[in-house]
C-alpha cells in the first residue's frame, strides 16, 4: 500500500475565471444532467467537455441521488474557491 498521492493537484493559477465562476455555480446549486451537459436552473448550460475536464483535475464529480445524476464539487474544488474568495477579500 502505498501513501503517495499521484493524483495532479489543481492549483488556483491553473484554472481560468470562468471555471472558477462554474465551479461557484456548481457549488451552489443543483447541477443536474441535460443534453450535451449540465445545468442548473436559471443558469447556462455547463458543456460536458468543460465537466469531464473538471472532473479530471477531481475538482467535480457525478452523484446519482434517486436516479437523477448530479455535478458536486469536491472538498479540493471547495478548499480551492474558499482560498480564492479569501484573495479576493484582501
Amino acid at each position: 500500500m502505498s501513501f503517495v498521492n499521484d493524483r495532479p493537484a489543481a492549483q488556483i493559477t491553473d484554472l481560468s475565471p470562468g471555471n472558477m465562476k462554474i465551479l461557484r455555480m456548481i457549488r451552489d446549486n443543483r447541477v443536474v444532467r441535460v443534453k450535451h451537459g449540465w445545468r442548473a436552473v436559471g443558469h447556462p448550460l455547463i458543456k460536458a467537455e468543460t465537466a469531464r475536464k473538471l472532473a479530471a483535475t477531481y475538482l467535480v464529480q457525478q452523484r446519482n441521488y434517486n436516479g437523477v445524476l448530479r455535478l458536486e464539487t469536491t472538498a479540493l474544488a471547495n478548499t480551492l474557491l474558499t482560498i480564492a474568495e479569501e484573495r479576493r477579500k484582501k
